[in-house]
């Protein structure tokens, strides 16, 4: 019995000291987590981003002029829609005078303008419909390139510490130096990640603006071709 209990204590340890020779020689060979770790992040150059961020700042001018240029339009789109209020007002008086006065003809004059200057007033409040649905989608465009120039803003810093990692290693650095370093990395990864999320959702967002803006320009569309002879 003790010789059994002997040989399998002679087996334990030779097996214990196979799987540790195994698992030394697993350590001994394994690559560094920088360098096996899936990239979660496109590696891309500084310059490169530097590029997207003046792409996007030139869309940030167009769309602020743009969204002056539209509320100036609309402020005075409210001024007309007063006015031609006024004039239909005006006409109604004139129209409910002269039905007093028994003048047919003046009456159906009257009635044809007031019509007409109606058909001009609502015109003019679908426009108003049109230049809002501008605005929101300009406002929309606005709020995705401050989205996006957070997220090209998180992704430069990714890349210079990809950078520092790449010198660091290059200059001698240890694989365990690089290994601790790859929390950072990683952190950093998640945080461009979750900036790519919020600027999908301000794009979508802003296409979805779009898409009421040709909403309403087919709408006004169909009005001004009922004004139009046919």
């Amino acid at each position: 019995m003790k010789l059994f209990n002997l040989s399998c204590s002679l087996a334990g340890i030779l097996s214990l000291a196979c799987l540790t020779a195994s698992a030394q020689e697993s350590r001994n060979t394994v690559v560094s987590p920088v360098d096996t770790f899936m990239v979660l992040v496109a590696v891309r150059p500084i310059d490169e981003i530097k590029q997207d961020i003046d792409v996007l700042d030139a869309l940030r001018s167009r769309k602020k002029a743009q969204l002056d240029e539209l509320n100036a339009q609309k402020q005075r789109g409210e001024a007309e829609i007063e006015q031609k209020g006024k004039e239909i007002s005006l006409l109604e008086s004139r129209q409910d005078a002269a039905e007093k006065e028994n003048k047919d003809a003046d009456v159906a004059a009257l009635k044809s303008q007031i019509e007409g200057v109606k058909r001009i007033h609502d015109l003019l409040k679908e426009r108003q419909d049109l230049f809002s649905s501008e605005i929101d989608a300009a406002e929309a465009a606005l709020d995705y390139a401050k989205a996006a120039e957070d997220m090209f803003d998180k992704e430069i810093a990714l890349a210079k510490k990809r950078q520092e990692l790449s010198t660091q290693a290059g200059a001698g650095g240890s694989k365990s130096f690089v290994t601790g370093s790859n929390r950072a990395l990683l952190d950093q990864e998640n945080a461009v990640l979750e900036a790519q999320v919020e600027k999908l959702k301000r794009q979508e967002k802003m296409l979805s603006e779009e898409r009421d803006v040709v909403n309403a320009q087919q709408s006004l569309a169909e009005m001004q071709g009922r004004l139009l002879p046919k």
